[in-house]
């Protein structure tokens, strides 16, 4: 599952669209769809829309 998958899925748990929470992070849709069909987004995007989600990135370590 890419990244805009898994946006798309936490959008739809908090029962908003992805577009929604793109636009409410003050990011342009359009631009972020390309993004995405690209593969370029940068984290701190990622980082605003799951702001808006609701969520955060942590980084951990891995399970041996």
């Amino acid at each position: 599952m890419n990244i805009h998958e898994q946006l798309k899925q936490i959008a739809n748990e908090r029962q908003i669209t992805l577009k929604d929470a793109i636009v409410q992070s003050g990011l342009n849709y359009n631009n972020m769809i390309n993004k995405f069909q690209r593969d370029t987004i940068r984290l701190s995007e990622v980082e605003k829309i799951l702001d808006i989600l609701g969520k955060e990135i942590r980084i951990v370590d891995k399970q041996k």
